[in-house]
């Protein structure tokens, strides 16, 4: 019973692991934390469905077919949700054996970057593109556990508490905190099943008042 419940708590710990590091990679380039990314998480259990149910595809095409709409929902969404809020625009080509250098230099330090010429609007589409892309596909995996409903969105909740008990702001520490949340989880259950999830956040609120750093201890400072 109880190695049934660890591995049932690391694959939980796993599917929000997937969650958070969507949302730090997102928080590291533009420093905005997206609240609808359990809804995205959701988008991807649907699709999945449709594709699988609806279309009858098999496996090698469904796959494919997944990452890249997944990719183009995180286009439609930078551009619809954050990029109207900002006024940048750079119609320039780059490769990707520099995409990775444009993130790292806009998750640093952004106003510096588009003073040195650096197209701002490409690394935040790939960053988005990537992060929703990586819910998604945590959606998808989950959907053979639970029903494809509304409610795979409230997952996020756990994934945000995994990100504040690793530390913000690190993407191990949202990694190994939501490994953490899940193990707790699973391990409540022997406890009760009904409040499960108030003890999973009480957890939260102990690491708050012992450790609000988290355990890794990582802070996003304001940029000069």
């Amino acid at each position: 019973m109880l190695l049934q419940l660890l591995i049932s708590g690391v694959s939980m710990g796993m599917i929000y692991g997937l969650m958070a590091m969507g949302l730090i990679l997102i928080v590291k380039a533009v420093g905005v934390l997206n609240f609808a990314h359990g809804d995205l998480f959701m988008f991807g259990a649907y699709l999945a469905y449709m594709l699988t149910y609806q279309f009858n595809f098999p496996l090698w095409l469904m796959l494919p077919s997944a990452l890249i709409l997944f990719g183009i929902v995180g286009i439609i969404f930078m551009f619809s949700v954050y990029w109207p809020l900002r006024n940048a625009a750079w119609p320039v080509t780059i490769t990707i054996s520099t995409l990775g250098r444009l993130m790292q230099a806009t998750a640093q330090d952004r106003y510096a970057a588009e003073l040195m010429g650096i197209p701002t609007i490409i690394a935040i589409m790939a960053t988005y593109m990537i992060s929703i892309t990586i819910a998604s596909i945590g959606g998808w995996l989950a959907a053979p556990l639970f029903l494809v409903s509304q409610s795979l969105g409230s997952m996020s909740l756990k994934a945000f508490a995994g990100i504040v008990v690793g530390g913000f702001g690190n993407v191990k520490g949202a990694v190994v905190g939501s490994l953490l949340i899940g193990i707790i989880e699973a391990y409540s259950t022997l406890l009760t099943s009904v409040y499960k999830d108030a003890i999973v956040f009480l957890f939260l609120i102990l690491v708050l008042l012992i450790r609000p750093q988290g355990i890794f201890g990582e802070r996003i400072a304001d940029k000069a």
